[in-house]
């Protein structure tokens, strides 16, 4: 069973309500009426409230079912907690009446108000707020007879929420009203040890001294009645119930000498300023809850805006990437180009060169061939004049001889004295042979002189054309090298303006839209600061209003 459920259950048996459709505000009203009904019908006007207050832990709840002792077995009440953390975060009440004459015709009525919720640090504001606003209508008609400030340990968490209790609802004078209860104290009979105790409390801190120096203290024990079912467990228990009917009995003996309630001033309109603080904090951290969610949509939109600028960054920057690698590309094809139509119109030229120099090389050689066969027939036929047959003496001076230099060629207009030598057709014939093969030889050999000059004049041509083509094709593919890298130097440059007007817009929308977000956040903020201030506002009116009327 969860809270919510014990909350309702408990006040359904209280209210005798069964209706299930009932929430726990409708319950709540119930059993505030109920509790102020009980009151004034009281024949006696003996309607005293007991306020619990504890963390949660402490014992209060077990204080609070000692002190009710419904059917005589000590049956929870009040839920008891064996943990941090409160079990409800709601006031709870019950009454139980006490006999103060022997013929049972006085009574008195007490209402045992248990502040669940009080001592759990997990309270914020608004759980704090409608636990006051609970307690309220219960206590501002009758006031508390008693304030239990209930401990069994250290004090530090029990001070805290006496303070808030008294700096909202009472004033110094609650301290004349207050009574520490030290739960758990399993030697409480012992008067010594109790003293002790006290000495100890005075001087644990100066909050305590203060409260100390107009209440009092009682010692009890309250002993768990949550055992098994076993013999043992069974006779512990008889023994755990006999002590909490000597701490039920400490406790009533005590109350009978509190005849006095204290009363709070003015309580009328607390609740109604609770509820309008709350619907105004409610209305306002709406408001700022609103303003904050605007805040984060806007800058998820500017998150999304960003996103698509950088998109369409990468995209521009990748459109401009492609066409300078295009370009660069294209470039790098018309060099290409110009290189292979170059290379070409060299070749051409180069081969033009070289046709020419075979063909003067063949002119020479053909020129030189013809000089060469005619110098041969000349040779051959200076030889071959000498007439055969004809006498012909070496020395002889007849008219008839005919004189020829030493390589055979007839000397003309000198027949007679001797001019060379003379060769007679008869005794002449091998010596002539001889030499005309000398002189043929040696017109051979001038002949392959000559031809072997014109072939190296042709390859030194022939070389000196393939080096000036190489220099050539050299000197033009550094041209076009460079002309390249210039394009290319252009169109990188080109690229980097692009991308920097790319990247320089994008970055100009981009602070366009931060500084469009930031200004929008300040007035948001500003709108947030206004609510915080006017939430603030309203909460020290509400506490100034509690300190100035409750006082």
């Amino acid at each position: 069973m969860n809270n919510d459920e014990l909350f309702r259950q408990q006040y359904r048996e209280y209210l005798g309500v069964e209706a299930e459709e009932e929430n726990e505000e409708e319950l709540l009203s119930k059993a505030i009426a109920l509790s102020l009904e009980d009151n004034d019908d009281n024949s006696n006007g003996k309607v005293k409230n007991i306020l619990l207050i504890g963390r949660t832990g402490s014992g209060k709840s077990t204080l609070g079912n000692v002190l009710v002792n419904k059917d005589g077995e000590f049956k929870e009440v009040f839920r008891e907690s064996n943990g941090s953390v409160s079990e409800t975060k709601h006031i709870q009440v019950e009454k139980f009446t006490l006999d103060v004459s022997r013929d049972g015709t006085e009574k008195i009525d007490y209402l045992v108000i248990d502040t669940a919720g009080f001592g759990d640090t997990q309270l914020n504001q608004k759980e704090t707020l409608q636990l006051l606003k609970e307690l309220v209508p219960i206590i501002k008609k009758n006031g508390i007879n008693q304030i239990f400030l209930v401990n069994n340990g250290r004090f530090k968490e029990e001070i805290d929420i006496y303070r808030m209790l008294e700096e909202i609802l009472f004033d110094k004078n609650a301290a004349n009203y207050t009574t520490i209860v030290r739960t758990n104290f399993p030697r409480f009979k012992n008067e010594s040890i109790c003293e002790e105790d006290r000495r100890r409390l005075q001087t644990e801190n100066d909050e305590i001294a203060r409260i100390l120096r107009t209440s009092r203290i009682i010692y009890v024990d309250n002993p768990s009645l949550e055992l098994g079912e076993d013999e043992e467990d069974m006779k512990l228990i008889e023994i755990n119930k006999k002590t909490r009917q000597e701490s039920r009995k400490r406790l009533l003996t005590y109350l009978g000498t509190c005849l006095d309630s204290y009363k709070s001033t003015n309580l009328d309109t607390l609740g109604e300023r609770i509820d309008n603080f709350m619907s105004q904090e409610e209305k306002l951290n709406q408001e700022i809850a609103e303003k904050e969610q605007e805040i984060r949509e806007r800058e998820a939109e500017l998150q999304k805006e960003v996103k698509e600028i950088e998109k369409q960054k990468s995209r521009d920057l990748r459109i401009t990437g492609r066409n300078f690698e295009r370009q660069v590309q294209e470039l790098k094809t018309q060099s290409q180009k110009k290189i292979q139509a170059t290379r070409q119109e060299l070749g051409e030229v180069h081969q033009e060169r070289l046709q020419n120099s075979q063909q003067t090389y063949d002119r020479e050689v053909n020129r030189l061939n013809q000089t060469i066969q005619s110098n041969l027939s000349t040779i051959r036929n200076s030889y071959n004049n000498v007439r055969v047959g004809e006498p012909v003496c070496s020395r002889g001076h007849d008219s008839n001889i005919r004189t020829y230099d030493r390589s055979g060629y007839l000397i003309p207009g000198h027949r007679t004295g001797f001019i060379g030598h003379i060769y007679c057709p008869t005794c002449g014939t091998e010596e002539r042979i001889r030499r005309m093969n000398e002189a043929i030889e040696e017109q051979n050999r001038k002949e392959r002189e000559i031809i072997n000059r014109l072939n190296q004049e042709r390859i030194n041509r022939n070389n000196q054309a393939d080096q000036d083509l190489r220099e050539r094709e050299r000197l033009e593919q550094q041209i076009l090298d460079q002309e390249q890298r210039i394009h290319e130097e252009r169109l990188r440059s080109n690229r980097l303006d692009s991308e920097g007007r790319v990247k320089r817009d994008s970055q100009e929308r981009e602070d366009n839209l931060t500084r469009e977000l930031e200004r929008k956040k300040q007035e948001l903020r500003d709108h947030v600061r206004e609510a915080e201030a006017r939430k603030n506002e309203a909460k020290q009116e509400l506490f100034a209003y509690i300190g100035q009327n409750l006082k």
